[in-house]
Protein backbone atom coordinates (compact mmCIF):
# COMPACT_ATOMS: atom_id res chain seq x y z
CA UNK A 1 0.00 0.00 0.00
CA UNK A 2 1.55 3.52 -0.81
CA UNK A 3 1.24 6.45 1.38
CA UNK A 4 -0.01 9.12 -0.88
CA UNK A 5 0.31 11.93 1.71
CA UNK A 6 -0.94 12.90 5.64
CA UNK A 7 -3.85 15.43 5.40
CA UNK A 8 -7.74 13.46 4.94
CA UNK A 9 -8.32 11.75 1.29
CA UNK A 10 -11.79 13.44 -0.04
CA UNK A 11 -11.74 11.45 -3.77
CA UNK A 12 -10.25 9.39 -6.37
CA UNK A 13 -10.51 9.78 -10.24
CA UNK A 14 -9.26 8.65 -13.03
CA UNK A 15 -9.54 10.53 -16.52
CA UNK A 16 -12.59 8.11 -16.75
CA UNK A 17 -14.58 9.12 -13.80
CA UNK A 18 -14.98 12.41 -14.93
CA UNK A 19 -17.95 13.66 -16.77
CA UNK A 20 -18.76 12.32 -20.10
CA UNK A 21 -21.71 11.76 -22.50
CA UNK A 22 -23.44 8.09 -20.92
CA UNK A 23 -23.78 5.84 -23.42
CA UNK A 24 -28.11 5.21 -22.97
CA UNK A 25 -28.26 3.59 -25.67
CA UNK A 26 -25.90 0.79 -25.03
CA UNK A 27 -27.48 0.55 -21.01
CA UNK A 28 -30.82 -0.91 -19.80
CA UNK A 29 -30.71 -0.18 -16.32
CA UNK A 30 -30.06 2.92 -14.16
CA UNK A 31 -28.38 1.19 -10.66
CA UNK A 32 -27.84 2.73 -7.66
CA UNK A 33 -26.68 2.29 -4.47
CA UNK A 34 -26.37 4.04 -0.60
CA UNK A 35 -24.53 5.08 1.95
CA UNK A 36 -25.96 2.89 4.11
CA UNK A 37 -25.80 -0.68 1.92
CA UNK A 38 -29.25 -0.06 0.00
CA UNK A 39 -29.09 -0.93 -4.12
CA UNK A 40 -31.74 -1.24 -6.37
CA UNK A 41 -31.95 -0.99 -9.99
CA UNK A 42 -34.58 0.88 -12.37
CA UNK A 43 -35.45 0.37 -15.98
CA UNK A 44 -33.91 3.28 -18.30
CA UNK A 45 -37.43 3.50 -19.53
CA UNK A 46 -38.73 5.06 -16.36
CA UNK A 47 -36.69 8.14 -16.66
CA UNK A 48 -38.08 9.03 -20.46
CA UNK A 49 -40.43 11.56 -19.63
CA UNK A 50 -38.54 13.44 -16.88
CA UNK A 51 -40.82 16.76 -15.74
CA UNK A 52 -38.71 20.54 -14.81
CA UNK A 53 -39.30 19.48 -11.46
CA UNK A 54 -37.60 16.08 -11.86
CA UNK A 55 -38.62 12.44 -10.70
CA UNK A 56 -37.88 10.28 -7.94
CA UNK A 57 -35.34 8.23 -8.38
CA UNK A 58 -35.06 6.22 -4.79
CA UNK A 59 -36.78 6.41 -1.51
CA UNK A 60 -34.65 6.98 1.15
CA UNK A 61 -34.60 5.53 4.82
CA UNK A 62 -34.15 7.81 7.36
CA UNK A 63 -30.31 8.85 7.67
CA UNK A 64 -29.82 7.23 4.19
CA UNK A 65 -27.90 9.12 1.47
CA UNK A 66 -28.04 7.93 -2.30
CA UNK A 67 -24.06 8.47 -2.94
CA UNK A 68 -23.61 6.03 -6.91
CA UNK A 69 -25.42 5.88 -9.84
CA UNK A 70 -24.03 3.50 -12.99
CA UNK A 71 -25.42 3.03 -15.89
CA UNK A 72 -25.71 -0.89 -17.25
CA UNK A 73 -26.27 -3.22 -19.38
CA UNK A 74 -28.24 -5.86 -17.61
CA UNK A 75 -25.35 -8.48 -17.46
CA UNK A 76 -22.70 -6.78 -15.83
CA UNK A 77 -21.14 -6.98 -12.39
CA UNK A 78 -20.90 -4.31 -9.69
CA UNK A 79 -18.14 -4.00 -7.05
CA UNK A 80 -19.08 -2.39 -3.66
CA UNK A 81 -16.36 -0.89 -1.64
CA UNK A 82 -16.86 0.12 2.47
CA UNK A 83 -15.08 2.25 4.74
CA UNK A 84 -13.85 -0.75 6.95
CA UNK A 85 -12.38 -2.40 3.40
CA UNK A 86 -15.10 -5.03 2.47
CA UNK A 87 -15.58 -5.82 -1.06
CA UNK A 88 -18.23 -7.88 -2.64
CA UNK A 89 -18.77 -8.42 -6.34
CA UNK A 90 -21.65 -9.53 -7.68
CA UNK A 91 -24.00 -9.59 -11.34
CA UNK A 92 -26.37 -6.85 -10.96
CA UNK A 93 -29.25 -9.35 -12.50
CA UNK A 94 -29.19 -10.45 -8.81
CA UNK A 95 -30.88 -7.10 -8.10
CA UNK A 96 -34.31 -7.11 -9.70
CA UNK A 97 -35.93 -4.18 -11.28
CA UNK A 98 -38.20 -1.95 -9.04
CA UNK A 99 -39.73 0.98 -9.38
CA UNK A 100 -38.28 4.42 -9.30
CA UNK A 101 -40.10 4.96 -5.67
CA UNK A 102 -38.56 1.68 -4.40
CA UNK A 103 -35.96 1.67 -1.44
CA UNK A 104 -34.08 -0.67 -3.11
CA UNK A 105 -33.01 -4.18 -1.74
CA UNK A 106 -29.85 -4.80 0.64
CA UNK A 107 -26.47 -4.32 -0.96
CA UNK A 108 -23.85 -5.89 1.38
CA UNK A 109 -23.62 -7.32 4.95
CA UNK A 110 -21.89 -4.61 6.75
CA UNK A 111 -20.64 -3.73 10.77
CA UNK A 112 -23.05 -1.18 12.07
CA UNK A 113 -20.19 1.14 11.98
CA UNK A 114 -19.42 0.28 8.55
CA UNK A 115 -20.70 1.95 5.57
CA UNK A 116 -20.45 2.02 1.67
CA UNK A 117 -17.87 4.37 0.36
CA UNK A 118 -17.90 3.20 -3.43
CA UNK A 119 -19.84 1.29 -6.26
CA UNK A 120 -18.15 0.47 -9.56
CA UNK A 121 -19.40 -1.32 -12.65
CA UNK A 122 -16.59 -4.15 -13.15
CA UNK A 123 -14.32 -4.06 -15.61
CA UNK A 124 -12.68 -6.67 -16.16
CA UNK A 125 -9.29 -5.55 -17.62
CA UNK A 126 -9.01 -2.35 -15.05
CA UNK A 127 -7.67 -3.35 -11.52
CA UNK A 128 -9.31 -1.27 -8.13
CA UNK A 129 -7.85 1.13 -6.94
CA UNK A 130 -8.49 2.03 -2.91
CA UNK A 131 -7.64 5.60 -1.19
CA UNK A 132 -7.93 5.60 2.59
CA UNK A 133 -8.26 8.91 4.41
CA UNK A 134 -4.75 8.83 5.98
CA UNK A 135 -3.36 9.07 2.57
CA UNK A 136 -2.64 5.27 1.83
CA UNK A 137 -3.37 3.77 -1.74
CA UNK A 138 -3.57 0.37 -3.04
CA UNK A 139 -3.89 -1.13 -6.18
CA UNK A 140 -5.64 -4.92 -6.73
CA UNK A 141 -6.19 -6.75 -9.71
CA UNK A 142 -10.00 -6.89 -10.32
CA UNK A 143 -9.59 -10.98 -10.78
CA UNK A 144 -8.74 -11.09 -7.08
CA UNK A 145 -12.55 -10.27 -5.95
CA UNK A 146 -14.65 -13.32 -7.29
CA UNK A 147 -18.28 -12.92 -7.66
CA UNK A 148 -20.20 -13.58 -4.95
CA UNK A 149 -24.04 -13.51 -4.06
CA UNK A 150 -25.96 -10.24 -3.11
CA UNK A 151 -25.37 -9.17 0.81
CA UNK A 152 -22.99 -11.24 1.91
CA UNK A 153 -19.96 -10.04 3.50
CA UNK A 154 -17.38 -10.64 0.43
CA UNK A 155 -13.85 -10.16 1.03
CA UNK A 156 -11.39 -7.50 3.12
CA UNK A 157 -9.65 -5.49 0.02
CA UNK A 158 -6.96 -4.04 2.77
CA UNK A 159 -6.01 -6.16 6.19
CA UNK A 160 -8.21 -4.99 8.99
CA UNK A 161 -5.61 -4.83 11.87
CA UNK A 162 -3.68 -2.37 9.23
CA UNK A 163 -6.67 0.25 9.71
CA UNK A 164 -5.38 1.87 12.61
CA UNK A 165 -2.25 2.66 10.19
CA UNK A 166 -4.27 3.32 7.06
CA UNK A 167 -7.40 4.98 7.93
CA UNK A 168 -10.80 3.48 6.73
CA UNK A 169 -11.16 3.78 2.70
CA UNK A 170 -12.52 7.06 1.50
CA UNK A 171 -13.12 6.32 -2.24
CA UNK A 172 -12.34 3.57 -4.49
CA UNK A 173 -12.00 3.04 -8.39
CA UNK A 174 -12.05 0.71 -11.49
CA UNK A 175 -8.33 2.02 -13.16
CA UNK A 176 -6.40 1.01 -15.55
CA UNK A 177 -2.18 1.13 -16.09
CA UNK A 178 -2.57 3.93 -18.58
CA UNK A 179 -5.09 6.04 -16.58
CA UNK A 180 -3.33 9.54 -15.43
CA UNK A 181 -4.39 10.28 -11.88
CA UNK A 182 -4.71 13.69 -9.82
CA UNK A 183 -4.93 13.66 -5.98
CA UNK A 184 -7.74 16.20 -4.78
CA UNK A 185 -9.32 17.89 -1.94
CA UNK A 186 -7.95 20.71 -0.53
CA UNK A 187 -5.76 21.30 -3.64
CA UNK A 188 -5.04 18.84 -6.70
CA UNK A 189 -1.87 17.86 -7.50
CA UNK A 190 -1.44 15.32 -10.94
CA UNK A 191 0.39 12.05 -10.11
CA UNK A 192 1.14 10.58 -13.34
CA UNK A 193 0.33 7.24 -14.57
CA UNK A 194 -1.13 4.35 -12.77
CA UNK A 195 1.28 1.75 -13.60
CA UNK A 196 4.58 4.17 -12.42
CA UNK A 197 2.74 5.30 -8.88
CA UNK A 198 0.79 2.15 -7.70
CA UNK A 199 2.51 -1.67 -7.84
CA UNK A 200 -0.09 -4.44 -7.67
CA UNK A 201 -1.27 -6.39 -4.16
CA UNK A 202 -3.70 -8.93 -3.30
CA UNK A 203 -6.52 -7.82 -1.45
CA UNK A 204 -5.37 -8.16 2.21
CA UNK A 205 -1.88 -6.61 1.76
CA UNK A 206 -0.05 -4.73 4.28
CA UNK A 207 0.99 -1.13 3.86
CA UNK A 208 4.67 -2.07 2.09
CA UNK A 209 7.82 -1.57 3.70
CA UNK A 210 9.28 -0.36 0.06
CA UNK A 211 6.37 2.18 -1.14
CA UNK A 212 7.10 6.10 -0.84
CA UNK A 213 5.15 9.34 -0.16
CA UNK A 214 4.01 10.59 -3.63
CA UNK A 215 3.71 14.29 -2.39
CA UNK A 216 3.48 15.20 1.19
CA UNK A 217 0.88 18.28 0.14
CA UNK A 218 -1.48 15.63 -1.91
CA UNK A 219 -5.13 15.71 -0.95
CA UNK A 220 -6.65 13.45 -2.99
CA UNK A 221 -6.86 11.03 -5.96
CA UNK A 222 -8.34 11.29 -9.55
Amino acid sequence: MTPIRKKLIEVALPPSAFPVEPDFGAASFCTMATRNGKIKRVELSEFEAVRPSGLVAITLEEGDVLGWVRVTTGSQEIILVTEKGQALRYSEKLVRPMGRQATGVNAIRRAKDDFVTAMEVVDEESDLLVATFKGYGKRTPIREYSPKGRATGGVATIAPKTLDVTGRIAAARMVRADDDLTVGGDVRIHLGAVRDEFLLFGCRVRPAHESRVLDKHATALG
